[in-house]
């Protein structure tokens, strides 16, 4: 998702594990087909994980990246 990766590049974001909060309908969008984006995001920045985790006070064009 290139909200995601704008986010990320934003702050300089260098960490092993990476936790990204979105809106639950937006999940499945965040992770990508066969976790495509998570995939990107891992090879990238090289996390040792990425995790997608819903918040319901999020609209659904918002995200929230946890250091």
């Amino acid at each position: 998702n290139d909200t995601a990766l704008e986010a990320i590049e934003s702050v300089g974001f260098r960490k092993d594990s990476l936790s990204i909060y979105v809106n639950p309908r937006n999940i499945s969008k965040m992770r990508g087909l066969n976790n495509s984006n998570i995939k990107k995001l891992i090879e990238k920045f090289r996390f040792n994980s990425v995790e997608v985790r819903p918040d319901s006070s999020l609209g659904e064009e918002e995200l929230y990246i946890k250091r």
